[in-house]
């Protein structure tokens, strides 16, 4: 249902268990700014969800061990599947996203290419480098 808040893991276990109206796909976002007891509820209540997917986003200018301990707090009880990351080209150290433990889908608005990781990495690559 458009609009719909659902702020318990019995209402999202209940809005989970209604009988799907056509073949369309939904999406819900969990809106979890950092803090223990945000995780917790928001890994209680995506586990109630039951996703065939779910999406993490992070910003890639956070500490990797802030983002880190996110991922694992909100993907408790019900792992991400893949994250978008914000800010990639705006950070010195792009690649540290890779260590997360979550497939990157999406940088920047963009998905996750193979060109779009080689434009990214790229750009902080030492003055003077020579490609071979």
């Amino acid at each position: 249902t458009a609009g719909r808040r659902l702020t318990t893991a019995a209402a999202a276990a209940r809005w989970r268990a209604e009988p799907a109206a056509g073949d369309g796909v939904t999406v819900v976002a969990l809106g979890v700014r950092p803090g223990r007891a945000r995780e917790d509820a928001a890994a209680e209540l995506l586990a109630a969800l039951a996703p065939d997917q779910a999406w993490g986003v992070v910003d890639a200018r956070s500490k990797t061990r802030d983002c880190a301990r996110w991922i694992a707090g909100v993907g408790a009880r019900r792992p991400l599947d893949a994250l978008a990351v914000g800010g990639l080209f705006e950070t010195s150290e792009p690649g540290t996203v890779l260590g997360l433990g979550v497939p990157v889908a999406w940088i920047d608005g963009v998905p996750a290419s193979r060109v779009a990781w080689a434009a990214a990495l790229g750009e902080h690559l030492p003055e003077g480098t020579v490609w071979g």
